[in-house]
């Protein structure tokens, strides 16, 4: 079973944790599979008191090749799943973007 990164146990302490609307949070919690026959399996998974669903990727400042690869599988499952409320967050030096 995979266990969150420190990138992403810190977001889930730092930004999820202090939310008060949140009934649900899972890591890797669903994996969607797309038209183009690929998949993607968000880091977090977030559900709202008021019935949202939320997908949640996270990763660090520097970017590595394997990160465009995310973006790409990221904007595609939002364009193919509109109903889902989507985050793309990157740990700054400052704090999160």
């Amino acid at each position: 079973r995979r266990e969150p990164n420190k990138t992403e146990a810190a977001y889930r302490r730092e930004i999820l944790g202090r939310r008060t609307d949140v009934v649900g949070i899972k890591y890797e919690g669903i994996t969607l599979r797309m038209a183009n026959g690929h998949r993607y399996t968000p880091d977090w998974v977030v559900v709202t008191a008021a019935g949202a669903v939320e997908c949640h990727e996270v990763k660090g400042s520097y970017a590595l090749h394997s990160q465009q690869r995310a973006r790409l599988a990221f904007d595609q499952a939002r364009v193919e799943f509109p109903w889902i409320v989507w985050f793309w967050s990157t740990r700054t030096k400052d704090g999160w973007a």
